[in-house]
């Protein structure tokens, strides 16, 4: 079975909106104006028209096997989905609400748990994380060269921290797909990152995306918290408060009794669905969750309504102490859509959320197979182009 390379397949789902969803079409006033509830009312039937026809000429003609959408604005929430997430003998369709692994996805909830932690004082993100990691972790990452006492919460946050990826490698989706049912540790998936390269670079000196970071930073939360990394998250962002009644960590939680069942999920020809979740799951993965989930978790955390403090959001959100040019903050890819910016996170499986700031609109989508994403991210600049075109007209300026 032909497969593509591992490398070429991340950096693709993983990159930045910028370059793929780009255009040149003006942008159009600074905000969105309120609209009258009668106005939202037809902006939502208009923009549920839309997105259902567009989801379903794109698995159609497209030839995907299933894609689900959900967006956010202020005229309401929509979502459609086409295809199939079993293409088995029950044919079941997709949907919206048909829960997906969103694998890095989950990192934005991870870093956001780990900014409420330093929202109570339990978390320190400048403490060096030789004194947060659990003491054999930190004696490997000595052995491959890291300085432990040098990388600090925020390194790992923003991937500055010089951390190997263990997951980019074909070595490790070659092991993990010739054994699906081995149960991966933290440890081996960092014994993976030191016995497969070395630091890319001094702690602070450049973006390098990596796992390993997230799953260390996992494992710090759990430690600083007391408690497993599931419940921290559930808990710190407050999951029930904010309706995300189908997103829940495999295997550390029972699916609730309200979620369909998962949609089956490819890598090209691979069927990927049934691989052991402890590949992905100590934080740079894990959740599983759906676009109607996604869209709100992404809406609520980027309009204010996840932190106690608004400091908080603009820590996360600041690129101050960074590498220039790095287009990650502390859980999020910062990219433009029609010169729009965007925060952002995707997934390798197949997932990903943005969030359009200036006009108040967040957009959750998820395919059944991995390389439909770069299609359905089309949608992205078609819905803002729909959003800008109900802007009012700027003002003429004075002569």
């Amino acid at each position: 079975m032909k497969r593509l390379p591992l490398g070429l397949v991340l950096l693709a789902v993983l990159a930045p909106l910028a370059p793929i969803a780009s255009g040149t079409r003006a942008a159009r006033g600074p905000a969105q104006e309120p609209v009258s509830a009668e106005a939202a009312r037809g902006d939502d039937a208009r923009l549920a028209a839309w997105l259902s026809e567009r989801v379903a000429a794109l698995v159609e003609e497209r030839g995907l096997i299933a894609l689900a959408a959900c967006a956010i604005t202020p005229a309401g929430t929509v979502s459609a989905a086409a295809g199939t997430a079993d293409a088995g003998a029950e044919q079941r369709p997709m949907t919206p609400a048909t829960p997906v692994r969103i694998a890095s996805v989950t990192k934005t909830f991870v870093a956001a748990a780990a900014l409420r932690l330093s929202e109570r004082g339990a978390l320190d993100l400048d403490a060096p994380i030789a004194g947060l990691l659990d003491e054999p972790f930190v004696e490997l990452l000595r052995s491959d060269g890291y300085r432990p006492e040098a990388i600090t919460v925020r390194h790992l946050g923003t991937h500055t921290g010089g951390l190997f990826d263990h997951a980019a490698t074909q070595a490790y989706f070659d092991a993990v797909l010739a054994d699906p049912a081995h149960e991966w540790t933290r440890r081996e998936q960092l014994e993976e990152a030191v016995e497969e390269g070395d630091p890319v670079g001094a702690p602070g000196e450049r973006f390098s995306y990596s796992d390993t970071g997230y799953v260390l930073l996992g494992r710090i939360l759990e430690r600083r918290a007391g408690r497993p990394l599931a419940a921290v998250v559930r808990e710190e962002l407050g999951f029930d408060r904010l309706g995300l009644e189908t997103t829940w960590w495999e295997r550390a939680e029972p699916a609730p009794e309200s979620a369909l069942p998962r949609a089956r999920q490819f890598v090209g020809a691979d069927d990927v669905t049934d691989l052991d979740p402890s590949c992905d799951l100590y934080g740079g993965g894990g959740l599983l969750s759906t676009p109607e989930d996604l869209a709100r978790f992404f809406h609520a955390l980027l309009g204010g309504r996840v932190f106690e403090r608004p400091e908080t959001l603009a820590y996360m959100l600041d690129p101050g102490p960074l590498p220039a040019g790095s287009p990650y903050r502390f859980g999020l890819f910062a990219g433009t859509t029609r010169g729009r910016a965007t925060w952002s996170q995707s997934g390798f499986w197949g997932t990903e959320a943005v969030h359009v700031p200036s006009l108040r609109a967040t957009l959750a989508i998820a395919v059944a197979r991995q390389q439909d994403l770069f299609v359905a991210r089309s949608l992205l600049p078609e819905l803002v182009d729909r959003l800008v075109d109900r802007l009012p007209e700027p003002p003429e300026p004075p002569r």
